[in-house]
């Protein structure tokens, strides 16, 4: 009896094996293009609002499952070239074959479509993935130079599942910079949800957080070594030194972290 519950077990995971393997076979090749410059080429297995997840050939030449925060990526390319200059900032959407540019939200594929939302809230479309060509997650937000003596002012989306978000911004010893945090989204942060960009109540001290005399999931920012809490106030900082600005999320381990805090950086002249 043991030996037949034994044969059972055995043939029920070579046949998983197989499955998986079948699977990855006919998925859709693409090159993921990320958020800090780096590709690669995979299979694409599907992505959602929160992820977008592919096949990669593992060191046993076998294909294996691997999940990417979608904040993390900026496109995905099905002919390897990037098309993204065809997207102003925090725009996302589709180019198709045909030379069209279908602005709206990615929201996910099944065998034959890919899902493309017109708004938030909005009606779905469907796209036939034969006819995609690449697939623009919504692209970042760049600081635009301002003229000389006024503020210059960027809009960053920080991500609450990375530990640091490049805003662009250079700032210089003596300047004063602000924050503004859209309160109307909140992110999830440490298993709790609805956390603003305050942090976590109540607070409670952890040596492995960048800041761990500060709540936990706080908005912080760091220009060269001065790290600092940012949180929810809109009082200027006095910039320390010189260097690039930085925000980020005061925790250390961010696998169950969910949403962005959307910041409106101003730098006085």
């Amino acid at each position: 009896m043991k030996i037949v519950i034994l044969g059972v077990l055995v043939f029920l995971i070579v046949s998983c094996l197989f499955a998986a393997t079948d699977y990855s076979s006919k998925a859709q090749g693409v090159m993921v293009m990320y958020r800090d410059g780096k590709t690669e080429k995979a299979k694409l297995n599907s992505f959602n609002a929160n992820e977008v997840v592919i096949f990669t050939e593992a060191s046993n030449k076998r294909m294996e499952q691997v999940t990417i925060p979608r904040a993390k990526v900026n496109g995905l390319s099905f002919d390897e070239q990037d098309h993204t200059n065809r997207f102003g900032s925090g725009e996302e959407g589709f180019v198709m074959k045909d030379g069209r540019v279908l602005k709206g939200i990615a929201e996910g594929l099944d065998s034959t479509t890919f899902w493309r939302r017109l708004s938030p809230g909005g009606k779905t479309e469907r796209l036939d993935r034969d006819q995609v060509l690449f697939i623009q997650f919504r692209k970042a937000q760049v600081a635009e130079p301002e003229p000389p003596g006024r503020p210059q002012k960027t809009t960053v989306d920080v991500a609450a599942n990375q530990a640091w978000t490049v805003t662009n911004v250079s700032v210089k010893k003596g300047q004063k910079v602000s924050f503004h945090v859209d309160a109307t989204k909140p992110i999830m942060c440490g298993g709790a949800a609805n956390i603003n960009a305050d942090g976590v109540n109540p607070f409670t001290p952890d040596p492995k957080r960048p800041l761990n005399q500060e709540k936990a999931c706080a908005l912080i920012a760091r220009i060269g070594n001065d790290v600092f809490r940012v949180g929810t106030v809109q009082t200027p900082f006095d910039v320390k030194q010189n260097g690039q600005l930085v925000l980020g999320i005061n925790d250390w381990k961010f696998t169950n972290n969910f949403g962005v805090f959307s910041v409106l950086i101003t730098v006085e002249p």
